[in-house]
């Protein structure tokens, strides 16, 4: 940038005076950085990187750098050789240019990092700042930073005197000392020492040791699939490097066309009737709009069946037809269970990638229950809460109606509106999750008991395995409160790699193998002898 766009410019335009030269060769090479940065998105990404954030982040950091100059050609910079003297003002000093200069990144970098700048806004706000108090903190900071980083250039200390004799150390101090130390990391790493520790430091060394997005990332990707949201933020290398991999039909179900909108609280429904291909599989809705095969809308005499509610990994995400475990459970029980009066088991895959616990009290009520199901497999997913907090805040910011008083009393207490930016909305909402959580539970289980269906709650934990084991455990709790019959498959995977368990290293649902085995785990946890569902008495 210096040699190709500063001092060209700063040359052609020295006849107007150096200061002035100065800071217009600085504002045109930031110009050229942002524009190219925004050419190079639109290769990648096919549109124009051009956003509030975006552009003002460059053009703050530039102001910065040209007040920088400006004060430099004026008051000048010393420069000595050797070490300086240590006194306690010079140190003070350029502590606090340092905090000062981390601190005007941090807050650049948190404002470029912002999906949106009611996003960035609302960052500030979970502090406490309102919108107006965060717009008088934001200048104020800059303030001070930016006086921290100028402070103390004109009281610094004199350099000491060269070292004299004094002998560098010796190498091989440096290096046994250097030895021990990854001697130590190497041991502290070895899952035979870090697993006998606790839980706090096994997650510690984890992290470290694996190549995983962070937690705020991963939040990213749930998003990013069950909102249909692809604008991942151009900073963030990781997570490019997991999406880029994706053919554009990878998106979600609507980029994939199986979708369509039904203009109420349930937002969208599977298309019936339709059969499309997904990394090269079949992937078929049968004429009810159900991932599955054709089933007949009233119950056949003889036939036991069970409504299954969940989200994409219980539909098939990934795998062909007749692959996931709700087609491989099925079709083993006709196999093995039926006898006496059970002439059949069907299992009616009501599950939709992207849905989650609000929309399936819908489901459960408008779809599942007319077709008088004898069960209900109610399958969760660990990020459950979230999705419910962002769903109902989604509605609340597009003044979608809520049908159910339980969840506009929430709204009401929650004093959240559609004026409301959807991040201060959320915020507000999620200290609600649990309530949601246990209000869904609640309903899906009453109204079963009352119709005498058995109402049943799966945990599908994610493949790679890395979830809150207390989170999973409390809700847990709260189905067993809810009096479901609890089916907990934390472990499923246990000794497989992760990665073999994958749809894709981007898209990390379960494979086909993986369905296999979620499918023999329930049939051991659900209907093995003395379990939830007994086998049918012979001749009964």
């Amino acid at each position: 940038m210096q040699k190709v766009f500063f001092y060209p410019a700063y040359f052609k335009l020295r006849r107007f005076g150096n200061e002035k030269a100065l800071i217009l060769s600085t504002f045109i090479v930031f110009f050229a950085t942002w524009f190219l940065h925004a050419y190079q998105w639109f290769w990648l990404r096919g549109s124009f990187l051009f956003s509030p954030q975006d552009v003002l982040f460059w053009t703050i950091l530039a102001l910065l750098v040209v007040a920088n100059l400006i004060y430099e050609s004026r008051f000048g910079r010393k420069r000595t050789l050797g070490r300086r003297r240590w006194s306690f003002g010079a140190a003070a000093s350029l502590a606090l240019r340092t905090a000062g200069t981390f601190a005007t990144m941090c807050v650049l970098w948190s404002f470029w990092t912002s999906g949106s700048l009611s996003e960035w806004i609302s960052l500030w706000s979970v502090q406490g700042l309102t919108l107006r108090g965060s717009g008088y903190f934001v200048p104020f900071a800059f303030a001070v930073a930016a006086v921290a980083a100028g402070s103390g250039r004109r009281g610094k200390s004199a350099p000491s005197p060269p070292r004299g004799s004094k002998q560098p150390r010796g190498f091989y101090r440096s290096a046994l000392r250097n030895g021990v130390l990854i001697l130590l990391v190497g041991i502290g790493g070895m899952p035979q020492v870090y697993r006998s520790m606790g839980k706090d430091v096994q997650r510690v060394v984890r992290d470290l040791k694996e190549d995983k997005l962070s937690d705020r990332d991963a939040a990213l990707m749930v998003r990013g699939y069950y909102e249909g949201l692809t604008n991942i933020n151009h900073f963030n290398s990781k997570l490019w490097e997991v999406y880029q991999g994706a053919p554009l039909a990878r998106e979600n179900l609507w980029k994939l066309g199986v979708l369509r909108l039904t203009g109420n609280f349930l937002h969208d429904e599977p298309i019936p009737s339709l059969h499309k291909t997904y990394l090269g599989k079949p992937f078929t809705l049968n004429s009810m709009g159900m991932r599955d095969r054709e089933y007949l809308e009233a119950k056949p005499p003889g036939t036991y069946r069970i409504a299954l509610l969940g989200a994409s990994a219980a539909m098939g995400w990934g795998v062909g037809d007749g692959e996931a475990f709700e087609s491989l459970l099925e079709d083993r029980l006709n196999r093995e269970r039926v006898g006496g009066s059970i002439e059949r088991y069907e299992i009616l895959n009501f599950a939709v990638g992207g849905y989650n616990p609000l929309q399936q009290v819908v489901v459960f009520e408008e779809k599942a229950l007319p077709l008088r199901p004898d069960a209900v497999f109610l399958v969760t997913h660990h990020k459950d809460d979230e999705l419910s907090v962002q769903y109902l805040a989604n509605c609340v910011k597009l003044g979608v109606d809520v049908p159910y008083d339980d969840l506009q009393e929430i709204v009401d207490r929650a004093e959240v509106h559609e004026g409301m930016s959807k991040e201060m909305i959320v915020k507000r909402l999620y200290p609600f999750s649990d309530e949601m959580t246990s209000w869904v539970y609640r309903r899906i289980a009453d109204e079963c008991r009352e119709r005498g269906i058995l109402p049943v709650w799966i945990f599908l934990p994610p493949v790679r395995g890395d979830f809150d084991l207390e989170k999973s455990a409390d809700i847990a709790r709260m189905a067993e409160e809810a009096n479901f019959a609890v089916v907990n498959l934390t472990g499923v995977f246990a000794g497989h790699e992760a990665r073999s368990l994958w749809v894709r290293e981007w898209d990390r649902h379960p494979n086909a193998q993986a369905h296999r085995m979620i499918a023999d785990r329930l049939f051991e946890e659900i209907f093995g002898e003395g379990k939830i569902i007994p086998p049918p008495p012979p001749g009964g």
